[in-house]
């Protein structure tokens, strides 16, 4: 197989971009993440992509819970914050993760500029021997913030996949 027409046919699979938080012990975690979809109807199960030994990948290994939030094509700013682990502050009794303001929950904290957003559940983890585990979440809750147009990797600046 060609590794270089291997990964422009990849690229070609179409992925969203998210904002995942979970709470640790120690605070939150959280990560855009891109491969992310839906596998069930009833119950509501999605499945998601997440590298092993990164903070999100152990805060949901602690935690089982996560809010998965939907970003709209305008917020590209938002899901290039949470690229690399962002910082976690609280200074004047507001939570503040990457400089974006969210609200603590029991699964993890709502990105209050997000769009849309699931509350769910980690119900299994499969290490497939790749560079990702594969994460299966049940949706327990949703929200939304009027209609949203959602960001996906090939509507953005960016690639990720291949």
């Amino acid at each position: 197989m060609d590794p270089k027409v291997r990964k422009q046919v990849l690229r070609l699979i179409s992925n969203g971009m998210y904002v995942v938080t979970s709470r640790v012990a120690d605070g939150h975690a959280a990560a855009t993440i891109t491969w992310l979809t839906q596998v069930s109807f009833d119950p509501p199960l999605l499945s998601l992509g997440v590298r092993p030994g990164s903070r999100i990948s152990e805060a949901l290994h602690e935690s089982r819970r996560a809010v998965v939030h939907i970003l709209g094509t305008d917020q590209q700013a938002i899901a290039k914050s949470f690229f690399v682990a962002p910082e976690v502050d609280t200074q004047g009794g507001v939570l503040t993760i990457g400089g974006h303001a969210f609200e603590p929950t029991d699964a993890g904290a709502r990105l209050l500029d997000a769009r849309a957003w699931m509350t769910c559940q980690v119900i299994d983890t499969l290490d497939c021997g790749g560079d990702h585990n594969l994460m299966v979440l049940e949706v327990i809750a949703v929200g939304e913030d009027g209609e949203v147009e959602p960001l996906t990797v090939q509507t953005s600046p960016w690639s990720y996949g291949g």
